[in-house]
């Protein structure tokens, strides 16, 4: 059974002991890694390859590795959140996306680092260690599902689960050259899962390509009646339109607030973005969406509270567990009062339909990932660095369809990677993950390693320099 995401055709143990090596070289420097599973991958990656000899194959992940942010249950291996208060935390059930991975035959290679639980953007975890970005070690991963992007980067997985509440998942993703999804909201179960806001959170996954992401969305895709968050209606495949080409898509490219105070790589990449659809045979042309620059502050007056309301017990009893930029978050939700949260209900209804209203006239919205190089660890504190960094992921968070993050560029100056935001109506995930998978097929930003990493036998690694145009 071969590994595409190697160099030539692989068993899946040898994929499992390159992902081995790769956190044995990187992770030293990254912080990506809360808890290795060297053993327990090896032996499932012996069975995967038993099952190959016999021409067999366990499912559509048949063999591929797989690294799981560590607020997600795993059965018998520990699930800390990231937290001192969860620390010797073993879980003794899967949760409902890890249940559907093994299913489909993948490999879990680790439990990776997050904001501690998972409140931040940055994976500054005072418990577990500052991750790093794989591009950059001296800059953010984002967060707070950054061991999730980086392991993926650094050759530690193929591919990855995260948590996306407000951008969780899409702006590591974003800064560590990935393509990272948030779901259409409960298409996903988050049973098992450690929750930010049940409002809010869903699990997405992170991989090198629009398709990987496919394939793991198909995977982990399906209503989970034990779950109350969790939608059941048809569901389309992620896969079968991958490969329609853009003829006649209408792009709606975001003005006014989402182009505003954006650095210049930023803007041209958004641009160079654009064309190649337009080149592919979409349509383009400028919305607008008045309002988005309140929806930030709208969601801190649900998402802190409902954080605050979880965590009310142990705030109370034990507050010195918890790292003190944490717990000023959490205070934050204490002082929200109801009239505010109401309030910030009834705008995000608003919203919504103001959405809805612009997609009536086009397939995808575009905006920008995020609208600044990515920061330098430790330059600002985190509450001041997630707010910078999440003022565009935070509207399509208050929507309710899918998004998804996909690499389109690099900085002039930094070398640092450049992301493109699609969203798409509820239920439309298969729109988003189609127009980055055409757009990978024409462009090589997505073939691009860091420069100070060895690609590890990774196919079509290239320098970043030469990976700015069509391939």
């Amino acid at each position: 059974m071969t590994h595409a995401a190697d160099d030539g055709a692989v068993t899946s143990v040898e994929a499992v002991r390159r992902a081995i090596e790769a956190t044995e070289r990187h992770d030293p420097t990254l912080c990506a890694v809360i808890t290795r599973l060297d053993d327990e991958a090896l032996a499932q990656a012996a069975r995967c390859d038993e099952a190959a000899g016999r021409g067999e194959s366990l499912g559509a992940l048949h063999g591929w590795t797989v690294a799981i942010k560590d607020n997600i249950d795993t059965a018998g291996i520990r699930t800390t959140s990231g937290s001192r208060f969860f620390a010797d935390h073993v879980p003794t059930a899967d949760a409902f996306v890890v249940e559907r991975l093994k299913e489909a035959g993948a490999v879990m290679t680790s439990k990776v680092n997050l904001a501690e639980f998972a409140l931040g953007a940055t994976t500054d975890n005072d418990h577990y260690g500052t991750c790093r970005n794989a591009w950059d070690p001296a800059r953010i991963p984002g967060g707070s599902s950054g061991g999730s992007a980086v392991a993926v980067a650094a050759g530690m997985a193929r591919v990855s689960l995260g948590t996306d509440t407000g951008g969780s998942v899409r702006l590591p993703a974003a800064v560590n050259g990935l393509v990272g999804m948030r779901p259409t909201l409960g298409r996903i179960s988050n049973r098992g899962v450690t929750p930010v806001s049940g409002v809010f959170d869903t699990v997405g996954p992170v991989a090198r390509t629009a398709a990987e992401v496919a394939a793991v969305m198909e995977a982990i895709d399906g209503y989970d009646r034990h779950d109350p968050t969790s939608v059941e209606r048809e569901r389309r495949s992620m896969i079968a339109d991958l490969n329609l080409p853009l003829e006649g898509l209408r792009v709606g490219v975001a003005g006014g607030f989402f182009r505003e105070d954006v650095d210049p790589d930023v803007d041209r990449a958004l641009e160079e973005f654009v064309r190649v659809l337009t080149d592919l045979g979409a349509t383009a042309m400028t919305v607008d969406l008045p309002g988005a620059e309140e929806a930030q502050r709208r969601m801190f007056d649900i998402l802190y509270p409902d954080a605050a309301a979880f965590h009310a017990e142990r705030m109370r009893t034990q507050p010195e567990l918890y790292g003190s930029q944490v717990l000023d978050r959490l205070r934050l939700g204490e002082g929200v009062d109801a009239r505010t949260m109401s309030a910030a209900q009834t705008w995000r209804r608003a919203w919504q339909r103001r959405v809805e209203n612009v997609l009536d006239g086009v397939d995808v919205i575009v905006t920008p990932a995020m609208p600044t190089d990515v920061p330098r660890i430790g330059v600002r504190g985190m509450i001041a660095t997630t707010h910078d960094i999440t003022r565009f992921t935070y509207p399509w968070a208050m929507f309710s369809g899918p998004s998804l993050a996909v690499p389109c560029g690099f900085d002039e100056v930094s070398g640092m990677p450049i992301a493109a935001h699609l969203t798409a109506r509820p239920w439309h995930d298969h729109t988003v993950l189609r127009v980055a998978h055409q757009y990978q097929q024409v462009t090589s930003v997505h073939l691009a390693r860091p420069g100070w990493m060895p690609a590890d036998g990774a196919p079509g690694a290239v320098e970043k320099s030469s990976a700015r145009g069509l391939a």
